[in-house]
């Protein structure tokens, strides 16, 4: 797995320093988290460290279960001491504070076509250190379902869900305001991380060989942060289709259709994000950044280089579809080496100023 990350780090870099770009050309910017919480402490309560609470120690589906229906509404900690096979999902739903965690080697097995952890009721809960393996699936589960009705927090941290690489199943599905998801591994599923809640925060995660969607922010999905994710392979890298969210910073190369789609969502910031493509045949059109019927959407800083097609489709840069994109602002953008530099398509009243088509 790291070899396939670095391999696709050091292609994107090659291809910048050929155009005469830089990554240091690139600079971050601060997102600013708004009323997101920050993640939980050692034991689930933010701000504490959890020495007292109770510690449980698991080493099969059933023990798991059991030690979090003990803790119930209360506090408590769960080791994960061995490889798991499920035969029945998880539920996190006694509205306690749950810090679950591996050591990083274990792995428990979803055992089938059946989700691995359904969270729908927990005072906080994490997720931490430990493997799942969903090559078993057989048709689109959720493999993580988080649904928490109070909007507690939720933590995802350093997790890795491993499909077979036949595009099925959702790694991790968000239906719930502050929830975190910071550095997990997510490889050849169909998604990787759908969110139709609110304040999703999506850092630092590696989304590898998704045959359809790497991060998809559905309707309703409002006021996520997207930031600093490694996307290699997927379909489409980054889909969004919802109000106000902050897409900043991502890395995104060889997508099989669109590195980013904003579409039918108003007043999303997309900036500094680097979409790099390296002339793979499609049948389809394949686009860095694709506005379908957005509005007050600001595209800004981005960088886009290498979208070319050798078949039947066309590479673009940057496409505005629909006769409903209305005042988005792009500028700043490096459009580079694409089949076509030139930001087109439907123009209408949008601001474009100050991009590089080169």
């Amino acid at each position: 797995m790291s070899e396939i990350k670095g391999r696709g780090i050091l292609v994107i870099a090659l291809l910048l320093a050929v155009g005469g770009i830089g990554l240091g050309g690139y600079s971050t910017i601060q997102v600013v988290t708004g009323g997101l919480q920050g993640p939980p402490g050692a034991d689930g309560v933010d701000g504490t460290d959890g020495q007292d609470a109770p510690g449980y120690y698991c080493s099969t589906g059933s023990e798991l279960q059991n030690a979090i229906d003990t803790i119930g509404s209360g506090t408590g900690r769960i080791f994960i001491t061995d490889d798991i096979t499920l035969n029945a999902t998880i539920d996190v739903d006694g509205g306690g504070n749950y810090n679950i965690q591996g050591a990083g080697a274990f792995t428990v097995d979803c055992g089938g076509d059946r989700q691995a952890f359904y969270i729908t009721d927990a005072g906080s809960c994490i997720l931490r250190d430990f493997k799942i393996n969903a090559s078993l699936l057989t048709t689109d589960q959720e493999i993580i379902h988080i649904t928490e009705g109070n909007n507690n927090s939720v933590y995802i941290q350093n997790i890795q869900i491993l499909g077979d690489n036949e595009g099925i199943g959702v790694g991790i599905y968000i239906q719930s305001e502050n929830v975190w998801i910071q550095n997990c591994y997510i490889f050849g599923l169909r998604d990787g991380i759908n969110s139709i809640g609110g304040y999703a925060h999506i850092s630092e995660n590696t989304i590898e060989y998704c045959s359809f969607i790497a991060i998809w922010i559905i309707p309703n999905g409002h006021n996520g942060i997207i930031e600093s994710n490694y996307l290699y392979y997927n379909y489409i890298g980054i889909a969004v289709e919802s109000d106000d969210n902050i897409v900043a910073n991502n890395l995104i190369y060889n997508t099989g259709r669109q590195g980013i789609s904003v579409a039918w969502a108003n007043r999303n910031v997309i900036t500094g994000n680097i979409i790099a493509y390296d002339y793979v045949a499609s049948l389809s059109d394949n686009t860095g950044i694709v506005l379908i019927s957005a509005d007050y959407n600001t595209i800004s800083n981005n960088g886009i280089f290498y979208f070319t097609n050798p078949d039947t489709g066309t590479g673009y840069g940057m496409y505005l579809s629909g006769s409903l994109n209305n005042e988005n602002i792009i500028t700043g953008n490096n459009l580079q080496g694409n089949e076509v530099n030139t930001i087109t398509g439907s123009i209408g009243d949008n601001i474009i100023v100050d991009n590089n088509e080169g």
